[in-house]
This record gives C-alpha cells, structure tokens and sequence, in this order.
C-alpha cells in the first residue's frame, strides 16, 4: 500500500488507526475506527457495504500484533495465514470500499489521476490520457463480482469519455477508449461500446505514417521543426486497439500498422542492454531517425520506466 491511500476518500490516515483490543474481526475494527474517526457513519456503511465487515470472513489478528500506526494497518491488510479465496475476497473488499469511496469525492465528468499533497485527489477532464482508467476499474470490479452497482457506475463514469473518440490530435485515444468502453464491450457486448472503440482505432490510424512505420506520439510545438516526427516509447500500450479492431473486422492493415510501430520502437529506441529512450524523432518526410531525447525523464541516456 502506498502512503495516503486511505485518504483518497476522506479517510483518516495509517498513523492514526487503532485496532479495537481483542478483536477477531481486524479488517472491520480498523476500517470502522477510521471511518468513524474521520469521515462519519455513512462512510462506515459504505465501507462496511463495500465488502467489509460482519458478513466477510473473520480475519483473526495474530498475537503481539501491534495496536496502531503503520505496522497494525500492515498485519490487517496482509494477513499471513489465509488461504488464496480469503486473500483475493480481501483485496476485492479493499478496492470496493476505496473505489465506492473515490465515486463519491469526484464528480461524474471528472476523472482521479494522483493525489495532492493535501490527500485529496487530483482531478482531471475526459480528454486526459489517464481518464479510462477509472471506469475501467469500476469495470472490473463488475468482472470480478457480478454486483450491478459496479457495472452502472462504469456506464455512468466512461459517458463523457465517447465524446473522445474521434479527437485526431490525441496518441491516447486508444488507450482512453479501451480500457473504458474496451472492458465494457467485453463485459457486456453493447454493440455502441463496439461502436466506440472502431472509431477510436480509426481516429487514432490518422496518426500512423508508412514513411516511419509509426504512430505520431506528440503534435510539433511551434518552435520544433515542422518535419519532426515525435514517438514515445509509452506508444506501445496505444497498439491494441489496432489489434483489437482488426481482429474485429478482419482489416488487415490495422494489424500491419501496429506491427510496423512495434518493429520500429523495438529497432530505435530499446538500446543493446535492453534499456529505452523515452523519445525518438525521425524525420517525417525521409523516416530517418534524426535524434532522441525525454520529455519527462532525467535525461537522454536515462531509462524510461514506463517503456
């Protein structure tokens, strides 16, 4: 877990829990204290609701545990003696409840990205690349329970993320449309979801060129040359709606042109140790490599993580 999870929603922090002494039912005791402690009894329901509590499986605590701070909130939420159902149930009750808790602290048309240092979220607009990846969540937690309260919510959280899908200056499209409406076609098989992910794989083909053999990541800035043809190797996770579309309607091309940007990426910007440059330009008229570089990373000869 990372510092600050548990305030996401409102929630008190690790430092300030308390596990109820004596107590057989550790995940209930420490979620009800900080609920209680910090948000009010509705979001002690909700938490409760959300899969914690009396009617989930009674984790023990083991002897010597320790009673508050970081260590008590790590033995509650690491149990060592379940087995791998009560583990997963666990994890599935942590994410309802943060997840139920996130829905409630931002509003429909606006997305979670990271936290401020103030605890609360950042918020985001439905064209940012980060925006599917909220309903996308909320779709698999429909995947992993069944319940319909998660399958609304992914409906009601991706609505404004269509209007996304033909946006030709955006590398992300795929990415944005996949992970929303992606899941929910597949969940589902809503033929409009369906709908919406062709049309994000052919808004994002708009940025493919044979002369480079790739999918333009960035528009050149008005100081950069006009020739510039700028691909990051964060690109690669944009390629399967190529491959989902073609595989959907038989269109060739579309699997040809993701395979050319992979061949490419693989070729210019993963280095002999197997280490990436973030960025690689070419010229966009001859397809020659002109340079790299990073927008976000320490330097050119660093490593890119995320590649």
């Amino acid at each position: 877990m990372l510092a600050g999870d548990l305030v996401y929603g409102g929630f008190a922090t690790y430092d300030h829990v308390t596990v109820a002494s004596g107590s057989s039912d550790g995940v209930s005791a420490v979620l009800r204290k900080q609920i209680t402690g910090a948000s009010g009894t509705s979001a002690e329901e909700d938490v409760i609701s959300g899969g914690y509590g009396p009617q989930s499986p009674s984790f023990p605590l083991a002897s010597g545990t320790p009673s508050s701070g970081w260590a008590a909130c790590d033995a509650v939420f690491r149990p060592q003696s379940l087995s791998l159902p009560e583990l997963v149930a666990n994890d599935l009750g942590y994410s309802q409840a943060h997840l139920r808790a996130t829905l409630a602290a931002v509003p429909g048309n606006e997305y979670p990205v990271q936290t401020g240092s103030n605890g609360q979220w950042e918020l985001v607009g439905p064209g940012d690349w980060s925006s599917g990846y909220f309903p996308g969540q909320l779709w698999l937690l429909y995947e992993a329970t069944g319940k319909s309260f998660w399958k609304a919510q992914a409906e009601s959280r991706q609505a404004a993320i269509a209007s996304q899908d033909g946006d030709t200056t955006n590398m992300d499209v795929g990415l944005m449309m996949g992970t929303s409406f992606g899941n929910g076609y597949r969940l589902t098989g809503n033929l409009s979801y369906r709908n919406v992910m062709l049309t994000a794989a052919r808004t994002l083909a708009t940025r493919y060129t044979s002369v480079t053999g790739s999918i333009r990541s960035f528009n050149d800035s008005p100081s950069e040359p006009a020739s510039d043809f700028q691909v990051i190797v964060d690109s690669m996770i944009t390629l399967d709606a190529f491959w989902w579309a073609a595989d959907q309607t038989g269109e060739g091309s579309w699997n040809q042109e993701a395979i050319q940007h992979a061949e490419q990426v693989e070729a210019n910007q993963v280095r002999p140790d197997g280490s990436t440059y973030h960025l690689v330009v070419y010229n966009g008229d001859t397809g020659a490599v002109v340079r790299h570089g990073t927008i976000q990373g320490y330097s050119t000869d660093s490593t890119w993580s995320r590649g």
